[in-house]
């Protein structure tokens, strides 16, 4: 009987062991931190404002002390793209605008997410696209010399109003 109960003993310990080791590894898939996602995940150069939300797991932006609370900045891998204006939106989610340049390499970002005392990324978050903003038409086309006229422009992917763009058409003045 002392013989069995060793043998017994022996494997109830390596149940055990293969349990916690188990259950080890499940806890750390569970309790990962991570940028799950941005949306929108691309926009194009030369916009400004643009609002973000920056989607992740396994953390609480709320908790000051904790690793991944108190979210501070964003930062865009290849130049280019400023966020700004980031704000905690709930324990997972936070928002931010960016700026993009005109004339940035269209090409896939890494985004990384600065906190208290750690830091999320992602890799190929983001894309940067190409703007086809252009006037598409002006009417009337013709006008004689000396006369007052309304001239109408007609465009597309412009906002001549927007006061923070950083279009070539900021010098237009509307009446």
């Amino acid at each position: 009987t002392l013989f069995r109960s060793v043998i017994v003993y022996k494997k109830f310990r390596e149940i055990s062991s293969s349990y916690l080791v188990l259950t080890a590894l499940l806890l750390s898939f569970s309790y990962s931190q991570s940028i799950s996602y941005l949306s929108p995940n691309s926009g194009q150069e030369g916009i400004n404002d643009l609002q973000v939300y920056l989607y992740a797991s396994g953390v609480n932006f709320y908790d000051q002390y904790g690793t991944y609370g108190n979210p501070s900045s964003a930062y865009f891998s290849g130049g280019g793209i400023s966020a700004n204006n980031l704000q905690i939106v709930n324990t997972s989610t936070v928002k931010f605008d960016i700026d993009i340049l005109p004339n940035t390499n269209l090409t896939s970002r890494d985004v990384t997410l600065y906190t208290n005392y750690g830091s999320l990324y992602k890799e190929n978050a983001f894309a940067v696209t190409e703007n086809n903003a252009a006037i598409t038409s002006i009417s009337p086309s013709e006008v004689q010399a000396g006369g007052e006229y309304q001239i109408n422009i007609y465009a597309s992917g412009i906002n001549f109003t927007d006061p923070y763009s950083s279009s070539a058409y900021q010098g237009l003045s509307f009446s």
